[in-house]
């Protein structure tokens, strides 16, 4: 929750920075000090702020219900990840990476279970681009370790058919 704090604390300062001239005008010398030396603060923290990376994370709800979708932002321009809690299952969840600047998906992985939650599988797909742009699913893992059971995929060599 620090971020959401950050993110809370960065839109108060918002609002009093657009405020301040009209209260600065209203007040005293010591109150316009004040406001001045807010004002600074905000701007510093600002600037300090573009040299850090965070993950930023959104729990979205529509009337009540969807609370089981999430967004990270991991930060440095390594995607968003959206996350699908009980996706399918109690318990279990689906997260989709994506490249932020083409909304293009970069990952995908599942964490769910067989008929009991003793019994895991857990799904990794990594996602690359041919020389077009077209995206494909180029490694996956596929893990049951209750079952002594691993399935490694990788897909190459991709050429256009003859048409």
């Amino acid at each position: 929750m620090p971020v959401l704090k950050s993110h809370l604390n960065f839109a108060v300062c918002a609002v009093a920075l657009l405020l301040i001239p009209a209260i600065a005008m209203a007040q005293s010398q010591e109150t316009q000090q004040r406001i001045a030396a807010l004002k600074q603060f905000v701007a510093q923290d600002r600037q300090n702020l573009r040299q850090y990376e965070w993950v930023e994370t959104t729990i979205i709800s529509l009337k009540g219900e969807a609370g089981n979708v999430s967004v990270d932002m991991p930060g440095g321009g390594h995607g968003a990840r959206l996350n699908f809690k009980n996706y399918s299952k109690p318990g279990d969840l689906l997260s989709v990476e994506v490249d932020p600047a083409s909304n293009r998906v970069m990952g995908l992985t599942v964490a769910t279970y067989l008929d009991d939650a003793k019994d895991a599988v857990t799904l990794d797909v990594r996602f690359m681009s041919l020389q077009d742009g077209t995206g494909y699913p180029a490694a996956g893992v596929l893990e049951a370790k209750a079952k002594n059971l691993m399935v490694n995929i990788s897909n190459s060599g991709y050429r256009k058919m003859n048409q």
